[in-house]
């Protein structure tokens, strides 16, 4: 797909370079990966609207949010970021299962691209197209590893990138993951659709440059495990020892096994359901509130033979929010 270069393409590519810019970011729900997938790109609210998927898409915004895109003219551009290390996510991340999208920093050297200084909703932000516009960006606050002041690096930290109507596949380097639990949940949701490279980089959901990610503040499974026997430490971490089909007349149980970053207070489910050959009500089991903050090894035992021949799902809440799942078949 063709697509028209600013004037100062060029200019604009050496100066994120010379800046240090090496990518650009976009952070969504993992819900919203089958629409993106379909579309194989980013779309603008203004798109989402016209192609009737707006209603589809958890945007993250309010009806407040909504209105200043609109009067900001931001309603049919896609905002991204300089960093993942930016306010606008910090509640969202603890709010919802999120994914990072990192993108080539050449999609800012499209034709109307808009560069602004902080927040694009902001009603005191500055704006701007090519090498005048780039000028609005602090990008010494952008690179700081310390917070400077804490209101400067709050504002400045907020710039974005707002690309027309859609950013194509074709940009885009890989969507990044806080744990292998959750991108292999995404990677469930999207099935038979054509996605980008799919990683786990769990710096992308700390809150600084400097923060290891023993620090990521919001509750998320790690790794995620179905076993017809007692899983030990160590097969935790080794995806191949996932077991999808259990028989009837050889096993006893489905043991399920996930590794949690918890916070105190999170609430832990297990639902399941028998989706073919026809599908039928979901089950809870396994619920827990966690106490403390850390990491849980937490375990459920579900019995063959309360159970009928078929596929089912099984998915693991925290907090009401999906953060992993699977699929496994029980035979005779």
């Amino acid at each position: 797909m063709a697509h028209s270069l600013h004037r100062d393409a060029d200019a604009i590519l050496s100066r994120l370079k010379k800046e240090g810019i090496t990518a650009l970011y976009h952070f969504t729900s993992v819900e919203n990966l089958p629409h993106i997938c379909r579309a194989q790109a980013l779309y603008s609210k203004a798109d989402l609207q016209t192609r009737g998927l707006l209603p589809l898409v958890d945007t993250g915004g309010n009806d407040l949010s909504f209105n200043l895109d609109q009067r900001n003219d931001n309603w049919d551009k896609v905002s991204l970021n300089l960093t993942p290390y930016t306010p606008m996510a910090y509640h969202r991340k603890r709010d919802q299962h999120l994914c990072y999208f990192v993108i080539a920093p050449k999609v800012a050297t499209l034709s109307g691209v808009i560069f602004t200084d902080t927040n694009a909703a902001s009603n005191a932000h500055r704006r701007g197209e090519g090498l005048e516009g780039l000028d609005n960006i602090n990008f010494e606050v952008i690179r700081s590893i310390s917070r400077i002041d804490r209101e400067t690096w709050k504002k400045y930290i907020q710039a974005e990138v707002l690309v027309p109507k859609a950013v194509p596949f074709e940009y885009i380097s890989e969507v990044g993951f806080v744990s292998q639990a959750s991108m292999e949940h995404s990677k469930r949701l999207c099935r038979s659709l054509q996605y980008p490279t799919f990683s786990v980089t769990p710096r992308l959901f700390t809150d600084s440059q400097r923060a290891s990610q023993e620090t990521i503040g919001f509750p998320y499974v790690r790794n995620f495990i179905l076993s017809s026997t007692k899983v030990d430490k160590n097969m935790l971490y080794l995806s191949h020892n996932q077991k999808n089909i259990f028989s009837k007349s050889f096993n006893n149980c489905i043991m399920v096994v996930a590794l949690v970053k918890a916070t105190a207070g999170a609430q832990a489910k297990i639902v399941f359901c028998r989706s073919a050959p026809a599908r039928e009500a979901k089950y809870v089991v396994g619920e827990v509130e966690f106490e403390t903050s850390t990491e849980y090894r937490y375990e459920c035992e579900i019995l063959l033979d309360e159970l009928l021949v078929g596929v089912y799902s099984i998915e693991y809440y925290l907090n009401d929010l999906c953060w992993a799942s699977g699929d496994f078949e029980i035979i005779q």
